[in-house]
């Protein structure tokens, strides 16, 4: 069983490099570059689980005790049961880091446009992800703000 685990374990995908090879060929222009850099730390840490504070002292105090039944075990129970808690635990962090950030991983790239949704948005052509940021639409000119007026005074008209 323990074979299986651990068969399991180095078979598990990791998200970075796919992260990377992705972005590799993604259109990004500078703007987008701090949600890029935003995305790679999210695949980051959910590559790099750790165990979560609020487990921390409870795990702690698990370990504790295994330390202390582990006297009244042969050498190979003590690893396997010290062994069966580190994967309690690694499980226990992976859960939490993966449910806190992948929701944030995936709305990072949704904003640059690489999910099937948000592209399908850019092709056809609704407002969401593809729409410009406020801080990057132009200013109106002096002309256009004039003909707006106009056409509001006018009942929609310009003249």
């Amino acid at each position: 069983m323990s074979e299986d685990i651990e068969a399991a374990e180095t078979s598990k995908q990791l998200i970075g490099p796919s992260l990377t090879s992705a972005l590799a060929g993604a259109k990004l222009t500078p703007a987008d570059q701090a949600t890029r850099a935003l995305a790679i730390r999210y695949a980051e840490l959910l590559d790099d689980a750790a165990v979560a504070e609020k487990y921390a002292r409870a795990g702690k105090a698990c370990g504790d005790a295994i330390q202390i039944q582990s006297e009244h075990l042969s050498q190979t129970a003590s690893d396997q049961l010290l062994n069966s808690w580190t994967r309690i635990e690694s499980a226990l962090a992976e859960h939490t880091v993966a449910s806190d950030l992948g929701p944030k991983l995936l709305a990072a790239l949704q904003q640059l446009g690489m999910t099937p949704a948000a592209r399908k948005d850019v092709v056809s052509g609704k407002a969401g992800a593809a729409a410009p940021a406020p801080e990057q639409e132009q200013p109106k000119t002096a002309l256009e703000l004039a003909r707006e007026r106009a056409a509001r005074r006018n009942g929609g008209m310009t003249a």
